[in-house]
């Protein structure tokens, strides 16, 4: 039971800093022609990580009204796309886009380093959904 209360508040919290963050870096370049690329960096960013926030929210709605498996499912889909998939999409994808050409070796340690904690939250989040006896009696 303690686990899915982590969960939850995992869910609802860590996008709230998500999203502080990616909106105070599409203010710091907002104005400046010179950093007009960054700005629409940021800007997509931001959407991205609101996206996949709403996502997390959802999750941890379903997990709080809806004792059902799919919520189960949901939750561990959630957590994959707003953590290591959210990585990849924000630090090699888009910048490669949107910057031209655009150098992957600056971005690759905290790639690497964003990743692996990600994986770590994700992984040992999943284990616990997926072999949980809490879980597996409560969510049928």
């Amino acid at each position: 039971m303690n686990g899915i209360i982590a969960l939850k508040a995992f869910l609802i919290f860590a996008p709230i800093m998500s999203l502080g963050t990616a909106y105070g870096n599409k203010h710091d370049y907002a104005g400046d022609p010179l950093l007009q690329s960054a700005h629409f960096y940021a800007q997509i960013a931001l959407s991205l990580v609101a996206a996949a926030a709403a996502l997390c929210w959802v999750a941890a709605y379903r997990l709080s009204s809806e004792k059902v498996r799919s919520s189960v499912t949901f939750a561990i889909w959630a957590l994959w796309l707003y953590g290591p998939a959210l990585n990849v999409i924000l630090l090699i994808i888009v910048p490669t886009f949107i910057f031209r050409p655009f150098d992957v070796s600056p971005v690759l340690p905290a790639l690497v380093g964003a990743t692996i904690r990600d994986v770590l939250i994700d992984g040992g989040f999943t284990w616990y959904l997926l072999r949980s006896s809490y879980v597996k009696e409560q969510y049928r």
